[in-house]
């Protein structure tokens, strides 16, 4: 198998793409195609004493910058990092395609050169949640796509249903909606036009839909697919960030208060690790943007050499799964 990576696009270098997808070689014998500079991928790869063995470069002396119009820069920079990086994975010279830049020009990038499985409407991004289950909960859109429509809704809850069984083996994933409210009439027009349409689904037998979710009922395993529009989720994702951030800080802060409490810290602190890595985005690595042709993740802009790492191999755990097929079968049964 052979991954595609935007050498050039993050936030923290291209050093940190390299070490991590050197990491990433060390758990499996992937291919791995770096996009970028050449010669300044070629003097990290001596500087760190890494070997060549399984790598190949793409030459791209421009990059898309997060303050790039995405439309534009896709348009204008057709030598840029992602551009060609997303070409080649249009051309069959790789697997699945990551990147850690502009979320915009990569969505815009993967529709318009690598193009959508048929009959998907839009594309959207999929992550999970951290859940009090066993298993986290996909929330889908969380930012491909501000303004929604009730088909766009339906065809994101039957998109990330043929994940969570593909990808995550969940038998009937329980798909929620939502809403400020449980209720089934709670919600604005879209989420009233949306509930009555996903219901239709369920007594159809082709969705397992549970109704509403409010807010603070996302973490607590009453829900395998969440379903929203970009601009919702986008915002709910950025909250459990900062609140998961914000707590930990807190603890942090009272563990290291006082002599005593920093006793009971060293006591408590491996009961907090799972805590701890539950909520760090390094763990995941990338999230999956769910309904272009071929595999696409979108990693986290600050990426480390450990995050590029767990992106690699998240994108063959998606490649292997089969979703790709799954969706375009689910697609096709709602078109017809």
């Amino acid at each position: 198998m052979r991954i595609i990576l935007d050498a050039m696009s993050g936030d923290t270098g291209c050093e940190a793409v390299v070490l991590g997808a050197a990491l990433a070689r060390t758990r499996a014998r992937t291919e791995i195609t770096l996009v970028g500079d050449e010669p300044q991928l070629k003097e990290i790869f001596v500087k760190n004493a890494i070997s060549m063995d399984g790598f190949s470069i793409l030459h791209a002396p421009q990059v898309i910058t997060m303050e790039d119009d995405p439309v534009r820069a896709v348009r204008e920079k057709r030598n840029s990092s992602m551009s060609i990086g997303l070409t080649a994975l249009k051309r069959g010279e790789g697997d699945a395609f990551i990147s850690s830049g502009n979320t915009g020009a990569l969505l815009t990038g993967a529709t318009l050169l690598v193009g959508r499985i048929p009959g998907v409407r839009r594309a959207a991004l999929a992550v999970m949640l951290p859940s009090s289950g066993e298993r986290g909960a996909l929330l889908i859109d969380c930012g491909a796509n501000a303004e929604c429509s009730c088909e766009y809704l339906v065809q994101f809850a039957m998109m990330g249903s043929a994940y969570m069984e593909s990808a995550c083996h969940v038998e009937r994933p329980r798909v929620c909606l939502v809403s400020n409210g449980t209720e089934e009439h709670k919600g604005n027009p879209l989420t009233l036009e949306t509930h009555e349409a996903l219901t239709a689904m369920r007594e159809a037998g082709r969705l397992n839909f549970c109704g509403n979710i409010e807010a603070r009922d996302l973490l607590w395993d009453q829900a395998d697919v969440i379903v929203c529009d970009g601009f919702t989720g986008n915002v709910i994702l950025k909250t459990i960030e900062g609140a998961g951030m914000f707590l930990m800080g807190k603890i942090r802060e009272a563990m290291t208060a006082t002599p005593s409490t920093k006793l009971a810290a060293a006591i408590i602190k491996p009961k907090l690790r799972p805590l701890k890595k539950m909520t760090d985005y390094r763990e995941t690595g990338a999230t999956p943007i769910l309904g272009i042709a071929k595999p696409v993740f979108k990693a986290h802009g600050s990426s480390d050499d450990r995050a590029y790492a767990s992106a690699i191999t998240a994108a063959v755990s998606y490649c292997e799964s089969g979703v790709g097929e799954r969706i375009a079968e689910r697609i096709a049964q709602i078109q017809a």
